[in-house]
């Protein structure tokens, strides 16, 4: 109530989504009920207080957490939305519209999955508001197009050799474009440069890759198997596009923002 206090001293002219807790969202990789969205029995409340102060509730929103891993965490987050809508409905306030799905999706094979998954989650619990104009549906698919469109490569820029352990220290680290990918690793690939070092067919050594920083939990990968590099090979980092850059720093003097980004085209016709 707080919240909505603020919104009406701050713009009381606005439109408001409420944003509601998803039940079960531990099947995403980092779910965010413990922070954000309302309980069940908050919903009420909250659109009174709301009504009361003359702001309009236009819709419900939700988000089932980064990266899920299953669809039918998005089924049951529509079902409690369309709870919510009913509790507007039953306080007799103006006529929610608007259906705000959040993010949570991945460009891989679950994608479509989840698509038919909200596609008949919709029909089914808002078939009163099927067309156009009684529905609004929005999404947040920020990590879907992101992801998979940058590729980050790295310089070798030192290596130590422990007996059949090879260790490297490449220019980027968590506290630059690994601030997240460092402890997310479930979409991280790491490979060596091709063109300026082939080691296809190589013998590969348990590796580790350490970031630039004076900081020894500046580690990008812990333990990874790897051909033998040298000073001034490449490493590849691919689906660097999300939580990269954006969340990176300037500790100990390495400027995030000095990282040159390149785009490369491909001709449609090959």
């Amino acid at each position: 109530m707080d919240e909505v206090d603020k919104i009406k001293s701050c713009h009381p002219k606005c439109s408001l989504l409420l944003r509601i807790a998803v039940p079960n969202d531990k099947s995403s990789w980092r779910s965010f009920g413990a922070k954000f969205g309302a309980l069940p029995e908050e919903v009420a409340p909250l659109l009174r207080h709301a009504h009361k102060l003359g702001l309009r509730v236009v819709g419900i929103s939700f988000h089932v957490g980064s990266k899920a891993s299953e669809s039918q965490v998005y089924r049951r987050a529509i079902a409690a939305a369309r709870a919510a809508f009913d509790v507007a409905d039953e306080l007799k306030m103006p006529k929610m519209h608007v259906l705000d799905i959040g993010g949570g999706f991945k460009a891989n094979q679950l994608f479509d999955e989840i698509a038919e998954t909200i596609n008949v989650a919709i029909k089914d619990y808002f078939s009163d508001h099927q067309s156009d104009s009684d529905l609004t549906v929005m999404a947040e698919p920020g990590r879907f197009f992101a992801e998979t469109a940058f590729t980050m490569v790295a310089n070798v820029m030192g290596k130590r050799v422990r007996g059949e352990k090879r260790e490297y220290w490449i220019s980027d680290g968590i506290y630059g474009s690994f601030n997240l990918p460092a402890y997310d690793k479930s979409s991280m690939q790491i490979s060596p440069l091709q063109i300026l070092s082939p080691h296809q067919n190589q013998v590969t050594y348990s590796s580790t890759v350490f970031g630039p920083t004076c900081d020894s939990l500046d580690t990008v990968v812990a333990d990874c198997k790897l051909p033998e590099l040298k000073r001034n090979d490449y490493l590849v980092f691919h689906n660097m596009g999300a939580y990269t850059t954006s969340a990176g720093t300037n500790f100990n003097g390495f400027c995030i923002s000095a990282i040159p980004t390149y785009l490369a085209f491909t001709n449609a016709n090959n």
